[in-house]
């Protein structure tokens, strides 16, 4: 039972109970999916809160605790798919990806392929995918295992001829692009603001301040090591296309998420313990208190979090826009 369980966490399909959860939270969620109305939805948003802190946030004592990799992003992926198959999930959301560049980046190891009859650059790489899902039959083209990393030239028409796309990345107009469903998004929507705050709260747990004999990169070395395959989670997020990076880029600058999951309230000890290591931090650092701003009359740079905030976060998950 626990082989099965392990080879469905692995597979990203879930538990039963997991996927049984996740559909009853998104029938609940979605517009007009709810016959019990408001009162039904705010049932299960704050049901799909406490989820999330407990799957996410395992700190009953107030201290940080190593989360289960496997349980959490074996949640994550069937709270986002609504209870469907996450490989069946992914594919419905890259349906609608109005992107005409690949641009997968890739690093030393990764096994990519080469067009000589679709290159116009010697250069030009494309990703398996990519490569398999473009009509080469016939072709001139060989596999070889990138020595430095590279990056998918597919839809680049300055690099390869346009016969050689996939059928992801030819050429496309507005009008062929569907509009996203409402419902096929919302659980990401819901889900992703408390899976990066998440993020930040080990994050913080893994830095100190620089004090003599006492390296603050060590404990954070730690962690990032530990929040690897949360990390590598966000950046198959990332290739799902544009629908999913949209999301992304919403959860990443919207500062009221930012605000709400920050404001140190609730029960749980982990987040208040994190919000005052914030507090403590951004007092030492000079920083202006957003309040502050406000109460300055300063504007903020733009709709979203504090700069450093975002600019932490992209550089620590090495999240790729587009």
């Amino acid at each position: 039972m626990a082989a099965a369980a392990a080879a469905a966490a692995a597979s990203g399909s879930g538990s039963q109970e997991q996927r049984a959860t996740a559909a009853r939270l998104k029938a609940a969620l979605s517009p007009g999916g709810c016959e019990e109305g408001e009162a039904a939805s705010a049932s299960a948003s704050a049901e799909l809160r406490a989820l999330l802190e407990r799957v996410l946030l395992p700190c009953p004592s107030g201290e940080a605790a190593s989360p289960s990799s496997s349980e959490a992003l074996s949640w994550c992926r069937s709270l986002l798919a609504g209870g469907e198959p996450w490989d069946g999930f992914v594919q419905a959301v890259r349906a609608y990806d109005p992107a005409t560049l690949c641009g997968l980046v890739w690093t030393a190891n990764f096994v990519a392929y080469r067009c000589r009859t679709c290159g116009i650059s010697p250069c030009m790489s494309l990703c398996a995918e990519c490569f398999h899902h473009g009509d080469h039959a016939g072709h001139d083209y060989n596999m070889f295992r990138s020595q430095a990393g590279g990056a998918c030239d597919c839809g680049d028409g300055n690099v390869m001829r346009e016969a050689g796309f996939c059928k992801r990345h030819r050429i496309k107009s507005s009008s062929e692009v569907p509009s996203v469903p409402k419902d096929l998004l919302i659980m990401s929507e819901l889900v992703l603001p408390q899976f990066i705050f998440y993020l930040i709260q080990y994050l913080r747990e893994g830095y100190n301040e620089p004090v003599l004999d006492l390296p603050s990169e060590k404990d954070l070395h730690k962690v990032l090591q530990m929040l690897e395959p949360h990390i590598s989670f966000l950046e198959d997020l990332t290739k799902m296309g544009g629908a999913m990076r949209s999301v992304l880029t919403q959860v990443l600058t919207n500062q009221q998420f930012y605000k709400d999951l920050s404001s140190g309230s609730g029960e749980n000890a982990c987040v208040k313990k994190s919000h005052e290591k914030y507090l403590v931090a951004l007092k030492g650092s000079g920083l202006t208190f957003p309040e502050d701003k406000l109460a300055c009359g300063v504007q903020e740079p733009g709709a979203g979090a504090s700069s450093s905030v975002v600019q932490g976060l992209r550089n620590a998950f090495k999240i790729k826009s587009s």
